[in-house]
This record gives structure tokens, sequence and C-alpha cells, in this order.
């Protein structure tokens, strides 16, 4: 565990990788080491109505959110070709808090449908990060202005700021380890590194001003 995030004050640390576990157990080992406390998650890719695809993130509760979240990991991996159904999801949804992935597009219609599997534990994640590319984005902002605009009553946001590398400086070494790893990598951003509550408020700042 990176000491320098101990340093500012970090009690507490999550992982929500892209439709995988795999590095769950050395981030669980790096926290206890370092006396953080680790949130087990998972982004995953979920195949809606007429196969449209959108991205939640799962987090787990309890031990059983966690069985819950390892078998849905397996539709992901190893029964279906990288996504999960909704109605998997419906039937595993005990111990787990739902995060709406900025990504994904609302509608009344699926906050209707997740507000009644999870309840209270149901948000809609809100990153203030900027894309490099004009056309992601646009596409960014225009989701969070729909979310403010017509579903914040809805569905609570919480401030989820993704991150891929420590420092601002090392945005290269994710694309290089795509690359490594034949992952797609269409969109870049330089301001996905790991961010301190003052970078977040005043990048939130930024983004209201006027």
């Amino acid at each position: 565990m990176h000491k320098g995030k101990v340093f500012i004050g970090v009690s507490t640390l999550g992982i929500c990788e892209q439709d995988t576990l795999a590095g769950v157990l050395a981030f669980q080992m790096a926290c206890n080491s370092s006396e953080i406390k680790p949130i087990i998650g998972e982004t995953v890719t979920v195949k809606g109505p007429k196969d449209n695809l959108y991205k939640v993130k799962l987090y787990c509760l309890n031990e059983i959110g966690w069985r819950n979240l390892l078998n849905i990991n397996s539709q992901i991996k190893v029964f279906n070709d990288g996504f999960v159904s909704e109605d998997y999801i419906a039937n595993h949804c005990e111990g787990l808090v739902c995060v709406i992935d900025c990504s994904t597009k609302l509608s009344k219609e699926l906050i209707k449908g997740y507000s009644a599997l999870f309840g209270d534990n149901l948000y809609y994640q809100f990153d203030p990060v900027e894309w490099s590319n004009p056309t992601k984005e646009t596409e960014h902002l225009e989701l969070m202005k729909d979310y403010i605009s017509n579903y914040i009553d809805h569905i609570a946001p919480v401030i989820i700021c993704d991150s891929y590398y420590l420092d601002s400086d090392e945005s290269h070494v994710r694309k290089m380890l795509n690359t490594i790893g034949k992952v797609g990598f269409q969109n870049q951003s330089t301001d996905q590194h790991f961010k301190s509550i003052s970078d977040i408020v005043n990048q939130c700042d930024e983004l209201f001003k006027g």
C-alpha cells in the first residue's frame, strides 16, 4: 500500500475493477497490512432490454454480499461473454450496495427496477473526471447534467472518483498496461489518479462555478 496515501489520512479504501475480482486478494492484504479498512466491489457489465449493455458498481456489505458478488462474477467470466443479466442480479442482490455507474444513461424504469431490489442501498456515481477526448468529455458532462436536471430527487448521488494510478503524471501507465493485457482503451484521461478530499472538492467547485 502506498505510504503517502496512508499519510493523508485514508482509513477506508475500495476496489471496484471492471468485470473482474482478480485484484481483490492482493488489495485486501495490502489494506490490512496498512490498517486500512478494505471495501470490496466490482464494476459489472449488465445486459438489459434489447441487449443493451450498461455498468453498475456492486459493493459487499457482508459475507452474503461477497458470495453473491462471486456468483455474479462467475456469470461474467464463465457462463456469459462478459456480462451478467438483470434477472441474475435481481436474484443475487442481498448484501450488496449498488451504485449506477456514471457512464450509464438513466431512465425512470432503470431507477425503479434497481430501487425495488436495493432500496436505500442504491446510489448514482458522481465523478467530476475530465476526459482528453472532446466527444467523451461532452458525453460525460451531458450525463451529469441529465442526472442533476431529472433524477437527483429519485436516486441519491455518491462521489466516486475512479482511480487507475496514484499520481497524475502516471496516466501513461494505464494505457501501457492495457496494451500489454490486450484490453481495449478508447478514451484517455490524465485525471484518474488517486485524489484527496481537497482535490475532489476543488474539482467540483470548478465544475459548478458560474
